[in-house]
């Protein structure tokens, strides 16, 4: 064989090293480029499942905030029978975290993303866990008259706690921690909402304390949504940390 010619081992030896086969414009991956689009699939698929497991718990919380407004008895059974649902999506989720940890032991933000994910799935399931007792505080309420101000000041900060969740979980659906952190500032204002709520309770039991029990059932619904509020935080400080490796204090 000339010296000017490479014999077909020679050649089949370059392209496993990454280079495209004759007449193929696709690059043959090495093991570790493999590995790296296995942890990305399974990130991904990980990051949609935390969305979906998301809408869930934001669909029970809207049904709280509903039948607390509406009274309605019937969707607080609902909403307490809907509450094993999210337990068992937050196991599973748990469970695809750890094995792919496992597995492919990912590094840098891959691995923040996934080891967060268990900490994110809990975060919800304790959401719905608030959209249960609150379901249960209505049925508590049932039959008893609710002062209308406080009820409004109730569902007001209800809804507020609500729409910073929605808001910080498509901020983590489009991976912004910007938006995150601007939308994690709204915690302040539920924080003064609760307060406010407080004052004008004590205030109407000093005035009639026929309206002790309901009055502060109200306040358990309004220290439900408050949490939901601390928590969708905590998820705003999770993907500023995913996305920076920062670990943001959020007050």
């Amino acid at each position: 064989m000339s010296a000017g010619r490479t014999s077909r081992r020679g050649r089949a030896a370059s392209y496993g090293s990454g280079h495209a086969m004759p007449g193929n414009h696709l690059p043959i991956l090495g093991v570790s480029d493999v590995m790296k689009l296995l942890v990305q699939q399974k990130r991904e698929a990980l990051r949609e499942g935390l969305l979906g497991m998301g809408e869930m718990v934001v669909a029970a919380l809207r049904q709280a905030i509903d039948c607390l407004r509406g009274r309605n008895l019937e969707l607080a059974r609902e909403i307490v029978i809907n509450d094993n649902k999210i337990n068992q999506f937050r196991r599973l989720a748990e469970q695809q975290a750890l094995v792919a940890l496992a597995a492919y032991q990912p590094a840098g933000d891959d691995f923040r993303e996934i080891g967060a994910t268990l900490e994110l799935v809990s975060e919800l399931e304790r959401m719905a866990d608030h959209a249960k007792d609150v379901a249960r505080l209505v049925e508590e309420m049932a039959g008893r008259e609710i002062p209308p101000a406080p009820l409004l000041q109730t569902l007001d900060l209800a809804e507020q706690a609500l729409a910073m969740l929605t808001g910080i979980l498509k901020a983590y659906g489009d991976q912004d921690p910007q938006q995150a952190l601007a939308l994690a500032a709204q915690d302040d204002q539920v924080d003064v909402a609760q307060r406010d709520l407080i004052r004008a309770t004590v205030a109407l039991i000093q005035q009639d304390p026929g309206y002790a029990e309901v009055a502060i059932r109200l306040l358990w619904v309004a220290h439900d949504f408050e949490r939901v509020a601390d928590r969708a935080l905590n998820i705003a400080e999770q993907l500023v940390f995913i996305t920076t490796g920062q670990i943001p204090e959020l007050e």
